[in-house]
């Protein structure tokens, strides 16, 4: 690096806060190519509250720097010379370029600064913007512009003093760009606007449209930034139809020929996550939203429930697109929350379920093909539609031979686990508007694994009445045409038990307690920025376009407190059990109850007597791990027992036990004791607040890690993401002999599974915690 691109580097720690992974992947990259370099901002991007100056410098004395604040590229033919310190006393998206002989340019950078009181006062005509969007579809009429933020809102001096925080509680994520490449009425394809021309039909004017912005990312919280440039398209089906909704959802597209290939930023604080991205999308949320064109839909707003599935599958162990809410702002003008997310195509499965993006089927929706071909998904549903009674075709499906091993002439077309909780999932959230579309799965035709996958997309329509049964859902080519078929199958339906046992008893994911503490983890993400979504968008079916009559202005006292408060108390309380039955008259959940067992499980110091009980049949048992079943509905012949008295648990290993009445079967009820050997014994969980072992079951707040020494030994104590990212050292010294524990509390940190290691003496412990 040269002596001026070292300059540089030092005026970007005075100007700049310390963001050094930005600064290292987004900045001194620029120093290694042939452009011009970097021009450098006084003033980083963020919130303010006062009036100031910004000057721009360039360690190239041959460049000049021009810069727009109407979010134009600026050029040397579009920009204004930079002379002089530029003030900045509103919202403004500042951007800027680096020029040098007339001809070679750096990359533009923008930086946009905003102020809560100028937010507030945005009004219905800025310049520069048209006063119509989009032409309607299904009615007369184009669709009236709304930029205003809602005086009536803004000014109540109940909400105003609430929006400072809002604001600064979620990221901010600002798209810089001309507005033409947004809102232009021209429909020629270089140059149209990408939100007036929407092709909700995927055909036509609009199909295809992309246009190159700036994206900045900035989170008030702990000042983590991005910028960088790349393409900007419409997203969505229905939503982008105009009368619809004015609030479309948008896709960032990172390619090479607008910046890089991919944005190299930990964007999501899930330990699973990835952090090198394709694509993402903002999701502006339609169903049961404040715009959407019903006002049954209107009147109960929800604007997590898709989240809500999202997080029930990554809880479950299964790949889904992790997201997170924002503050989205275009050339400044603040559009609103909206939901940003991983989009799961052919990228987010190589990266997910590893291997080349190119060898993975993608289908969704309609049964379309977004990647690869439907000719493997074609051969599955047909193979479905021929029968799967018999254990001899369950199995083929799945790649195996009739007693369940591996056949490599068979393709394993289902991985069945995930469909099972991918629909056990949707049925408990009583999705209304599924699976006819909204859905997707796929398939690494090179390594295929276990077969299609199953992902939650698009999840609406959930929770909109307790009593709603969607067990039957049977659309022809969709996922519950697979598990329909499937279910006349007694193995898979005794695996349908099984999960139903694991995620609607005891603390399952699918409980009504788990199930309303995951989503109100995400109405408390979204509780102060509620009222922004308010302020922008609550009045427009009153003022600006309304249906059916509506007069309301939608508050989150009106509308959003009163749903949620409905949700935690009509629909959650009663909602498990009312499935459980539901799946019980499908058949896919057994009459007769699984035996309850006196311990959870865990780690355990000293020997425990394990008790099982079932007022029904009798209890059969294993304490080597098999199953007590065998295929084919016979009790296994070997290593079973009948239980008549308590089990006596002092060694490592796992119990499993099924209730037999007549022929009927229970679902498993499964416990995994651990104990110490002679030299470490990590228990995760013995202690936990939750009370249980905490993996396969989770903890909630803390869990102690204990172990036992031989001597008096030198001890770290680790915690890992599972990419193996050190989260936190929780002790390094010297320990005495005998049993000892240290306590972890995870501070700021997702939900999820994470990774402990213990050193002593040259030994090595790891393993898994769930934190829930």
């Amino acid at each position: 690096m040269n002596l001026k691109g070292l300059i540089l580097i030092l005026l970007l720690c005075c100007f700049v806060p310390a963001q050094l992974y930005a600064i290292e992947k987004l900045v001194i990259s620029e120093f290694t190519g042939s452009k011009v370099q970097l021009p450098v901002f006084s003033k980083s991007r963020g919130y303010y509250t006062e009036a100031f100056s910004v000057t721009l410098q360039t360690a190239d004395p041959d460049a000049k720097i021009y810069y727009t604040t109407n979010g134009i590229r600026p050029s040397a033919q579009k920009g204004i010379l930079y002379q002089n310190p530029i003030w900045i006393q509103t919202t403004t998206p500042l951007s800027a370029v680096a020029v040098k002989n007339g001809m070679e340019t750096s990359r533009v950078v923008s930086n946009t600064y905003f102020f809560t009181d100028s937010i507030l006062k945005q009004t219905n005509r800025p310049k520069g913007y048209p006063p119509e969007w989009g032409a309607f579809e299904t009615i007369p009429g184009i669709a009236p512009a709304d930029y205003e933020m809602d005086p009536e809102i803004c000014e109540n001096p109940t909400y105003k003093p609430k929006f400072a925080a809002a604001f600064q509680d979620l990221p901010s994520l600002s798209v810089v760009t001309d507005p033409d490449h947004i809102f232009s009425h021209s429909t020629d394809p270089v140059t149209g606007g990408i939100y007036i021309y929407t092709c909700s039909s995927g055909k036509g004017i609009g199909e295809g449209w992309e246009r190159p912005v700036s994206v900045e990312y900035f989170d008030p919280k702990n000042q983590d930034w991005f910028q960088l440039n790349c393409a900007l398209q419409i997203h969505g089906g229905a939503s982008r139809v105009p009368e619809k909704t004015p609030k479309h959802s948008f896709r960032l597209e990172f390619k090479n020929e607008y910046g890089p290939s991919k944005l190299d930023f930990p964007l999501f604080s899930e330990p699973d996550a990835t952090t090198q991205f394709n694509s993402l999308v903002l999701r502006a949320n339609f169903g049961y939203t404040w715009l959407h064109w019903s006002a049954t839909e209107r009147k109960a707003p929800k604007y997590v429930q898709d989240s809500w599935a999202k997080d029930t599958q990554l809880a479950m162990g299964h790949p889904s697109a992790h997201n997170k809410f924002v503050h989205l702002f275009l050339n400044g003008i603040y559009w609103c929350m909206y939901n940003l997310c991983e989009r799961p195509d052919e990228d987010f499965m190589g990266t997910y379920l590893k291997g080349k993006a190119a060898d993975f089927d993608v289908i969704k929706d309609y049964s379309e093909v977004s990647n690869g071909d439907i000719r493997i998904w074609n051969n599955m549903m047909a193979m479905a539609n021929s029968g799967l009674t018999t254990v001899a075709a369950y199995q083929k499906i799945q790649g195996n031979n009739p007693d369940g091993t591996r056949n490599p002439a068979y393709e394993p077309l289902v991985d069945v686990e995930s469909l099972i909780d991918y629909m056990l999932m949707n049925f408990y959230a009583g999705n209304n508007d599924w699976d006819h579309h909204n859905w997707v799965a796929a398939r690494n035709k090179v390594i295929p694994d276990k077969g299609f996958k199953f992902f939650s997309w698009d999840a609406e329509h959930l929770f909109t009445t307790a009593t709603l049964d969607v067990t039957r859902e049977d659309n022809a080519n969709c996922p519950s045409r697979l598990f329909t078929k499937l279910k006349d199958n007694a193995e898979f339906r005794i695996l349908v038990a099984d999960q139903v046992q694991k995620w609607f008893f005891d603390d399952g994911l699918l409980t009504s307690q788990s199930s309303a503490n995951r989503y109100l983890k995400r109405a408390v993400e979204i509780e102060k920025a509620i009222f922004c979504e308010s302020a922008r968008w609550g009045d427009y079916r009153r003022d600006v376009h309304p249906r059916d009559n509506d007069n309301d202005l939608y508050t989150p006292e009106k509308y959003w407190v009163k749903t949620l408060d409905w949700l935690t108390k009509t629909y959650f309380p009663p909602r498990t059990d009312l499935v459980i039955n539901q799946l019980r008259l499908s058949g896919l959940y057994p009459w007769i109850n699984a035996p309850e067992f006196t311990h959870e499980g865990g780690t355990v110091i000293n020997e425990i007597d394990l008790g099982m009980y079932s007022p029904l049949g009798t209890v059969y048992y294993t304490v080597n791990g098999i199953d007590p079943r065998e295929v084919g509905g016979g009790v296994a012949s070997t290593g079973v027992y009948a239980y008549n008295s308590p089990v006596k648990i002092n060694g490592n290993g796992t119990v499993k036990a099924r209730v037999k009445d007549g022929t009927r079967w229970s679902a498993l009820t499964e416990a995994t004791f651990s104990f110490p050997d002679s030299t470490l014994l990590l228990t995760t969980g013995f202690g936990s607040k939750a009370g249980t072992g905490n993996f396969p079951n989770p903890f909630i707040s803390e869990t102690n890690i204990y172990f036992n020494l031989e001597k008096e030994s030198q001890v770290s104590i680790s915690i890992y993401t599972l990419q193996g990212k050190l989260i936190e050292t929780l002790f390094n010294g010297k320990l005495n002999r005998g049993t000892q524990y240290q306590k972890w509390t995870p501070r700021n940190l997702e939900k999820g599974i994470y990774l402990y290691q213990i050193r002593s003496d040259g030994k090595t412990e790891s393993g898994k915690m769930a934190f829930q």
